[in-house]
């Protein structure tokens, strides 16, 4: 039976006695997760972000919306892995099983770099996440591997 990821994480902190956890599991994306957590929590001194590592960065910036009336929030974003990329797979290292395909991870960061963008998710197009400034050099890696692999990026 799939469970919410909220569920399996609040187990795990549960497992190491961290008391007082909160719980939004109604949520079907990143914005409506950080949104919901908004409603959730009234005024949170810090938040502890987990997520896996290709949409970490799109996370941060939807509580960033979410929680900008509270300046004194403090954001704690933590990928649980780096991901190890090998040459037929992806995994948390070379001796680890595979997490997902090289084709599928290369499609999951192509993904993220266009949503990323301000004319998908940020503030001229969908308006999910304030502007999120890519450094020139990964834009630049993103244009070769979608000219490169043009059927990876698929359009949310």
């Amino acid at each position: 039976m799939d469970r919410p990821e909220s569920h399996v994480f609040r187990d795990l902190l549960i497992e190491h006695e961290v008391a007082d956890i909160a719980v939004e599991d109604q949520s079907t994306n990143c914005g409506e997760n950080a949104e919901s957590t908004r409603r959730l929590i009234d005024r949170p001194q810090s938040l502890l972000l987990i997520q896996d590592p290709t949409m970490q960065r799109r996370t941060h910036a939807c509580f960033e919306r979410s929680f900008a009336d509270l300046p004194g929030t403090t954001l704690i974003s933590h990928a649980p892995l780096v991901p190890w990329i090998g040459p037929d797979r992806v995994s948390a290292g070379p001796d680890e099983p595979e997490i997902r395909s090289r084709a599928r991870f290369r499609s999951l960061v192509l993904g993220e770099i266009h949503r990323l963008s301000p004319d998908v998710y940020g503030p001229r197009g969908r308006n999910f996440i304030d502007q999120v400034d890519i450094p020139a050099e990964v834009l630049a890696a993103y244009n070769r591997l979608v000219a490169a692999y043009p059927e990876s990026l698929r359009h949310p």
